[in-house]
């Protein structure tokens, strides 16, 4: 089984030339929104600057990877292709938003993920065909990920494996990457989700917003308790809204 799916990993996985220029651009896009207010101290610093822009690419592109890596493991899982595209409205916005506020307002939501089937390996499967279920299994993997990786980091820098310096960016970055992704607007991952159940929606995107909150308020990294805080949002959604 576990050889199987390795196998259709290494044929299915990678990027197309036309997702790879669109992954370097959006990387290149948040790198600058992320480093546009660390260009100097208190001047204008042009190699510091570049350096905080260089950081931040790296930065940037590891969460793109990460996130976009998870949703096309998980394609791969259910028999689908996973496919990549820039949401040029959110970049665009993204980049007005910036330059109007002086990089106090950073905007990170510019991909859209598409699934088309594969079919010698969805033969007997239910549901043969691509639905809003397996597009949003596919679309909450990649904000999955990140919440991983966010996790991770910290871990590191616990046991002393990471700096702060590197931790705390990274975490910080993929996190709200995760925010901004999970808003219901078309075509990013919460539209994906909400278009295939609304309880689903309010399920994942409260465990999630829980589990920042308690990391950013009391520095509490609970798994545990963001779900149940997730299963109570899901339950008073379903009572006074959804039942309805």
């Amino acid at each position: 089984m576990l050889e199987n799916y390795w196998d259709k990993v290494k044929r299915y996985f990678w990027f197309s030339k036309a997702e790879l220029n669109g992954f370097v651009l959006t990387a290149l896009v948040f790198a600058f929104i992320y480093s546009f207010d660390k260009w100097g101290v208190v001047e204008f610093d042009f190699l510091v600057g570049l350096r905080n822009f260089f950081l931040a690419v790296l930065l940037c592109g590891s969460a793109l990877f990460v996130h976009h890596a998870g949703q096309r493991l998980m394609a791969i899982k259910i028999g689908m292709k996973a496919e990549h595209k820039v949401w040029w409205p959110g970049l665009v916005v993204a980049l007005i938003m910036v330059l109007l506020s002086g990089g106090k307002v950073g905007i990170y939501a510019a991909s859209a993920v598409f699934i088309s089937l594969l079919p010698q390996h969805r033969l007997g499967g239910f549901r043969y065909e691509v639905n809003v279920g397996s597009l949003a299994k596919v679309a909450i993997a990649g904000p999955l990920f990140n919440v991983f990786l966010a996790t991770g980091v910290v871990l590191l820098k616990w046991f002393g494996v990471l700096p702060a310096f590197i931790s705390d960016p990274v975490f910080t970055f993929n996190v709200y990457f995760v925010a901004w992704n999970l808003l219901p607007i078309p075509p990013l991952d919460g539209s994906r989700v909400i278009f295939h159940s609304r309880l689903i929606y309010i399920f994942f995107v409260s465990s999630i917003l829980a589990y920042i909150l308690l990391i950013f308020l009391f520095e509490w990294y609970s798994y545990i308790t963001a779900l149940i805080i997730g299963v109570v949002c899901w339950f008073l959604f379903y009572v006074f809204f959804e039942r309805k």
